[in-house]
């Protein structure tokens, strides 16, 4: 039987050939010799593995990942390997600075069963074991200077400050692992902070007031400074999300005494009016936060109870400054050119004008082979075919990061068609060579985790822009501009009810298109008795037009092909913009661009609803087509309420749906990926 060790030493290692000697050293020197010094080398290309297996001690268990997996999941694998009641952690380009390092640690859980982790302090020294000084970075100067404290208080220090405590340093009971969970690997500047927090929400810890652990700081760790403090305001809004869901009112008073409270429905909000009036990383999370949780009237009023006014809000998140790259660095997008095509637009070329016009860093731009030496990403929207497969596969292999962006649910195949089974293989090619993977919607989200779960930790959402003008080259047709002469024709547009219909006339795969609009054929016409109605379709289809609209029973319909010239005009002169849906797996997962382009355009919406809608329940007419139909007939005599309707309709697209908003998103992915 193999007797477990008092303590397991976690050393992680990277490409430290120069330094993991020396580590390893510092560790088997220790006093307290009941330990097991676990290494687990993450696939390193030099040759540290070589000097490891020189060390011959029996204490020594030496693991290899077969790929690179990253510092946190092989931090991860180090705990679950561990057989130990406490696990030091240890990276190799750090020192045990004391010989009783270890036995101090030891003394101290032992007498203190309450406490689940303990620290000492850190003597900082740079690459050649010099005591670190260099004033240009007073962050790595400061960590280490606070003052012993209840669990309560460490945590809100963590949530004013951030992080003070040396990981190197730290010795964690293993029990506590198995309470709490091990890092997070979403995570990769921020993953101890996170943790730190998520052990102080359950036990108590302590610093030892001595330098017992060497930290290096090493000319990488400066040069990457920059890009850290980008990456950062992505992952401190993450670590904030801990606070959200504290247990009780009681708790929430002791973390933070100063702040008022008094139910526990009320303390994720606290938290988040709390962060508004801080630095720009928590006011960003207070933004996000708020808005995504703010679905209907009710939420509103229960922001203006709480003290939170909405207009504020909606500034607070207008003003939250787009990280910028100080570095030559660039972005490729291989998107379809044709801007007929929505996603083509909303996902590629609006992105990629608003980061040009405002010349935002860094740069982005649309793919050429000639430049592909200057790119350090590149973005492969909606484009998965073997071709680009292919080009993404030698851009890897070249050292490139790869994104890929996705839009529509190509895993719904009901006819059993087999183009999308070759679309379906094609996806999982490219979602398993991408380093991330961006979709449109949370249901799509949920759909690509069902098929390929094994793509959790690289999937985010980005949403689409909605869009206030439409590029074009030519010039409005003839035809156009007389229908929209007769619909605001002075003598009719009193009382004519102008109706729009706009999308794709047909899937291949779904029963979604022009053809849904039958479901609400008779209810239409049977309102053309009494109030004349104009009905327009915008599509790409006339001949299905002439089949099944244009001979209804109304005052007149009439189509349009659609074009960028023309079609935000037509979209203004309706007063009510029809969505009607056939849901299924597919047209769930799709965007709310139809509806929030018509309330941007300032006209009513009636619709099935789909799970992007919902948050504007109480700003259109979901599932309710009779109710809708009489509210807009209404408002051509008393606009009030529908200019209610559409104010807090552009309110919620301002704050969450503009293309500031939307950049801000990818510029924060960009950090988090080439950071």
């Amino acid at each position: 039987m193999v007797t477990k060790p008092k303590i397991s030493v976690v050393l992680t290692s990277y490409n430290h050939a120069k330094y993991i000697g020396k580590a390893i050293d510092s560790v088997l020197m220790q006093d307290f010799e009941d330990f097991e010094l676990v290494i687990i080398d993450d696939c390193s290309s030099d040759n540290s593995e070589e000097i490891v297996q020189k060390f011959s001690d029996s204490r020594i268990r030496f693991i290899k990942n077969e790929k690179n997996l990253g510092m946190v999941r092989t931090v991860n694998k180090g705990i679950e390997t561990a057989r130990g009641e406490y696990i030091a952690h240890f990276n190799s380009d750090d020192l045990f600075y004391s010989k009783n390092k270890l036995s101090k640690q030891v003394e101290f859980l032992d007498a203190n069963p309450e406490y689940g982790a303990v620290f000492t302090r850190a003597q900082l020294v740079d690459d050649k074991d010099q005591p670190f000084k260099d004033p240009k970075h007073s962050y790595y100067l400061k960590m280490d200077q606070q003052q012993n404290q209840s669990r309560y208080a460490w945590l809100g220090f963590f949530f004013y400050n951030s992080n003070c405590l040396c990981y190197p340093s730290s010795m964690v009971r293993k029990s506590v692992y198995e309470n709490v969970g091990t890092f997070d690997p979403s995570y990769t500047i921020m993953q101890d902070l996170d943790m730190w927090i998520r052990i102080c929400k359950e036990t108590e810890i302590f610093i030892l007031e001595e330098n017992l652990t060497a930290f290096r700081i090493s000319k990488d760790s400066t040069s990457c400074q920059q890009n850290n403090r980008l990456v950062s305001v992505f992952e401190f809004k993450k670590v904030l999300g801990n606070y959200l869901n504290i247990s009780s009112v009681e708790e929430f008073h002791k973390i933070f005494p100063e702040l008022p409270c008094d139910r526990i429905e009320d303390i994720a909000i606290s938290v988040a009016k709390r962060c508004l009036n801080l630095s720009a990383k928590h006011k960003s999370f207070a933004v996000d936060f708020l808005f995504n949780s703010t679905n209907s009237q009710s939420d509103l009023d229960n922001l203006v109870r709480l003290g939170i006014d909405y207009k504020s809000l909606i500034h607070a998140r207008n003003s939250v400054i787009i990280p910028k790259y100080e570095s030559g660095k660039k972005v490729a997008l291989i998107h379809n050119k044709d801007l007929r095509v929505a996603s083509s637009r909303i996902r590629g070329y609006n992105v990629l004008e608003y980061f040009g016009k405002n010349k935002i860093r860094p740069t982005l731009e649309s793919y050429e082979e000639k430049n592909r030496a200057e790119y350090e990403l590149v973005i492969f929207c909606k484009m998965f075919d073997l071709k680009n497969y292919i080009l993404a596969q030698r851009l890897k292999a070249e050292g490139k990061k790869i994104c890929f962006d996705l839009c529509d649910n190509y895993f719904y195949n009901p006819s059993d068609l087999q183009s999308y089974q070759d679309f379906q293989i094609q996806i999982k090619k490219m979602i398993e060579i991408s380093d991330i993977v961006i979709l449109s919607s949370k249901a799509l989200h949920a759909v690509v985790l069902e098929n390929i779960p094994e793509s959790r930790n690289k999937i985010t959402v980005i949403e689409d822009s909605f869009e206030e003008k439409l590029v074009s080259t030519h010039k409005p047709k003839k035809d156009v501009i007389r229908w929209l002469k007769f619909l605001k024709y002075k003598k009719l547009s009193s009382r004519m009810v102008r109706l729009v219909w706009f999308g794709n006339a047909t899937s291949r795969n779904s029963e979604c298109g022009m053809t849904t609009l039958l479901k609400i054929k008779d209810l239409i016409e049977s309102y053309n008795k009494n109030y004349p109605i104009c009905l327009t379709i915008v599509s790409n289809d006339k001949l299905l037009y002439r089949d099944i609209i244009s001979k209804w029973d109304v005052k007149k319909t009439q189509y349009f092909k659609w074009e960028a010239a023309t079609f935000i005009a037509i979209l203004k002169h309706q007063d009510a913009a029809l969505i009607p849906i056939t849901k299924d797996p597919f047209t769930i997962c799709k965007t709310g661009n139809r509806l929030i382009q018509s309330l941007t355009c300032g006209i009513d919406v009636l619709a099935d609803s789909i799970p992007s809608y919902e948050e504007f329940k109480d700003c259109c007419f979901l599932d309710d087509w009779e109710n809708g139909l009489k509210a807009v007939i209404e408002a051509k005599k008393d606009k009030s309420q529908k200019n209610q309707r559409i104010k807090k309709a552009k309110e919620i697209i301002l704050a969450k749906y503009s293309i500031e908003i939307i950049a801000k998103k990818w510029c924060v992915l960009f950090s988090k990926i080439m950071g």
